[in-house]
């Protein structure tokens, strides 16, 4: 529902400024195979997971439509769809992630030094690494929420 300040200054703010330190530092990365090879790992796992939701949130959504489930709330099935939206949010940013390193891999960016482009490109997969994380975070934190309601749902 309602967008929060104090998520959207972690989510956003954060990594930005991790990727600012990151610059003012210097810190240059120039070799992306191992955080590629890393990132599309977990990308593709949280695509088990939208799997996993989806069929979690059919199974809820006929238990409270039969009343079958008489801890199950319309709050609860909101959370598994929000979980769901921030699931598809990883894997589509992982993916981005992984396209991005893989195309500076490939045009050999981070060992082109013109307009000192290394410490900016690393900066910014600082950043939207640091993003990442977070949000992974935030899908395994309610996931154990979820799997409370679903396993509730069998008492």
């Amino acid at each position: 529902g309602k967008i929060s300040v104090k998520e959207c200054v972690k989510q956003i703010g954060v990594p930005i400024a991790l990727g600012v330190v990151s610059y003012c530092a210097g810190f240059r990365v120039s070799d992306y195979g191992d955080a590629i090879a890393g990132i599309a790992i977990v990308s593709a796992l949280m695509c088990s997971v939208a799997t996993l939701l989806f069929q979690i949130r059919v199974t809820l959504r006929e238990q409270f439509a039969e009343g079958t489930n008489k801890f199950l709330g319309k709050n609860d099935l909101k959370l598994v769809d929000e979980l769901f939206a921030v699931v598809l949010w990883a894997i589509l940013f992982g993916l981005f992630l992984v396209l991005l390193m893989i195309l500076v891999d490939w045009l050999d960016l981070a060992n082109y030094d013109l307009w000192s482009i290394a410490p900016i490109l690393t900066s910014v997969f600082v950043a939207g690494l640091s993003h990442f994380v977070l949000v992974i975070g935030v899908v395994l934190k309610r996931l154990r929420v979820v799997y409370g309601i679903a396993a509730s749902s069998g008492e």
